[in-house]
């Protein structure tokens, strides 16, 4: 259980869990076809809390991270979301200690652009050590239309935040010259 996750719980069992407040968490094993999986459990559970316009970018992140997940560490992943004062925290556990850097990739590397897109996607994320492992988590507003996190809220041990809307950093990494 990470940092994130012990503050939800201690909040819960005091009876201080805000009334839109909402957790989700699943233990994956470790096994290539549980990509697919927790982008479909991510997708229906947004779907479910009325965030689906959030839905593709998550999707792809969540991806990112899990394949990381898979290719560098050993046994279960850990996969949650939640939802809170306006910003949506996705979190990806393993039990590998090492924490993630962003890799300069050239434009025909097939590998090592995962971080670059949470980088560029999430308005913000970070990697902090568990006691089994890691998690890497990132955030998204509630909404594809917010390019910002909501005023007032801010990402504890922000790695980036970033500064255009999905789209335009997508039509950015689309139109890079060869």
């Amino acid at each position: 259980m990470n940092v994130h996750s012990w503050v939800s719980l201690i909040a819960a069992l005091g009876g201080n869990t805000a009334v839109d407040s909402r957790v989700a968490s699943w233990r994956l094993p470790p096994h290539p076809h549980q990509v697919g999986r927790a982008r479909r459990l991510v997708r229906k559970k947004l779907t479910q809390w009325g965030f689906a316009d959030q839905a593709d970018v998550a999707e792809l992140l969540i991806s990112e991270l899990v394949s990381n997940a898979l290719e560098h560490a050993h046994g279960p992943i850990g996969v949650s979301v939640s939802e809170s004062d306006g910003l949506l925290r996705f979190e990806v556990e393993d039990s590998n200690p090492d924490l993630p850097d962003v890799q300069l990739s050239r434009r025909h590397d097939e590998r090592g652009r995962g971080l670059q897109l949470v980088d560029m996607l999430a308005c913000c994320w970070g990697r902090d050590h568990t006691p089994r492992g890691k998690v890497v988590w990132f955030e998204l507003p509630v909404s594809a239309q917010a390019e910002h996190a909501p005023a007032g809220t801010a990402c504890a041990g922000t790695v980036r935040r970033a500064a255009h809307g999905h789209a335009q950093r997508l039509a950015a990494i689309i139109a890079e010259p060869s």
